[in-house]
């Protein structure tokens, strides 16, 4: 795998992808380089597996360059490098026994990789869903979330309910002493859900902020 790419494009990606981080192995990034989709970063940290894709280009700058495609996890030390060097073009390279090599002007490095899988990443297979803007996904979960339990005690109460009828799709949730619920009058086909609140807001935050 070899690849080219503007610094700060990646930093950015590191910024909002750093929070899904788990830990010990799961500190790693999944990264997949295709000359057709570009680069697919993915991180877990058991709970929520979270992907960022980036383009080639914008429509006028090159952003990636893509060599050789391929795949290889990223060690947190990689970023810890790539965040020292300047903004510009950066090549990055898998070598043998799995050493990547950073290359910047006439700055270069080799960190040590790991081999394998990212566990807790499940294959990237769609089935069924729904399409909802930032804004309304925004709007159904913090007003509905906050109702939410925290103890662990009831398992199902630190969950956002998320369900529809022949007539609306309906976000719910209870603390068993409080009920929030927020509808919108649109039904949609999805199977009940109950989604953790705080992990569902993170994902809602995170995605308010890339706007």
């Amino acid at each position: 795998m070899k690849m080219k790419i503007q610094q700060t494009t990646l930093q950015a990606v590191f910024s909002e992808i750093s929070r899904f981080r788990g830990r010990d192995i799961m500190q790693h990034i999944h990264l997949f380089v295709n000359e057709e989709d570009g680069l697919t970063f993915r991180v877990t940290d058991g709970e929520v597996t979270y992907v960022k894709k980036v383009a080639l280009s914008n429509g006028e700058d090159v952003i990636v360059e893509i060599l050789t495609p391929g795949e290889l996890l990223l060690p947190p030390k990689f970023e810890e490098v790539t965040r020292k060097l300047s903004s510009g073009m950066m090549s990055v390279t898998l070598l043998d026994m799995n050493q990547i090599e950073v290359k910047q002007g006439k700055t270069s490095a080799k960190i040590n990789g790991v081999d394998g899988e990212l566990p807790g990443i499940p294959e990237h297979v769609k089935g069924d869903g729904i399409t909802l803007t930032t804004e309304v996904l925004t709007s159904l979960v913090t007003q509905t979330a906050f109702s939410a339990s925290d103890k662990d005690a009831r398992p199902i109460l630190k969950a956002v309910n998320m369900q529809s009828d022949e007539t609306s799709f309906k976000v719910t949730s209870t603390d068993s002493h409080r009920l929030s619920q927020k509808s919108i009058p649109k039904p949609l086909k999805l199977p009940t859900l109950n989604i953790p609140a705080k992990r569902l807001a993170e994902v809602v935050n995170a995605l308010e902020e890339k706007q």
